[in-house]
């Protein structure tokens, strides 16, 4: 993304409504600053960030593709098939050959509610995609995350 947007009042308004859920410390200042941060179990970040007046991008960092693990690579690409749920995150890869799973959300609709499906959906995602490019298999259920700092 080349441009960042100045987070609009119910942007900001929403993630500390997420964090206040999730019993995490609020920042105001670090909301004005740009993206803000979530480390997930001292392994991958998730990042909430305005790209546009009233578009949040939650943005999951998953470390390098490993692209020569195929059935991983075939598990990516079914996860970017069109679907009927009403939050899809889509996987791809950055210039520098990093896995990332993403979703836009669009405002003014969206309210505390709806970040949190939104949110679950890029967790399980993530956990999904980060289990089996570790262990060469496809998890059948989610572990419990452990949120290990904000920044």
């Amino acid at each position: 993304m080349n441009t960042t947007y100045m987070p609009s009042e119910q942007c900001n308004q929403l993630i500390c409504e997420l964090f206040q859920y999730l019993e995490l410390p609020v920042d105001q200042d670090a909301m004005l600053g740009g993206p803000v941060g979530l480390l997930i179990d001292d392994s991958y970040s998730i990042y909430f960030e305005s790209i546009a007046p009233d578009t949040l991008l939650l943005e999951a960092n998953l470390g390098s593709y490993p692209e020569e693990d195929l059935a991983f690579s075939h598990l990516c690409l079914k996860h970017n098939q069109i679907s009927s749920d009403n939050y899809q995150p889509i996987v791809s890869l950055t210039e520098d050959q990093q896995l990332v799973c993403w979703l836009k959300l669009s405002l003014p609709a969206a309210d505390l509610s709806v970040l949190l499906s939104a949110f679950d959906e890029v967790l399980a995602l993530s956990e999904t995609l980060l289990t089996a490019s570790t262990h060469h298999q496809f998890p059948e259920e989610n572990p419990r995350l452990r949120l290990t700092s904000v920044y």
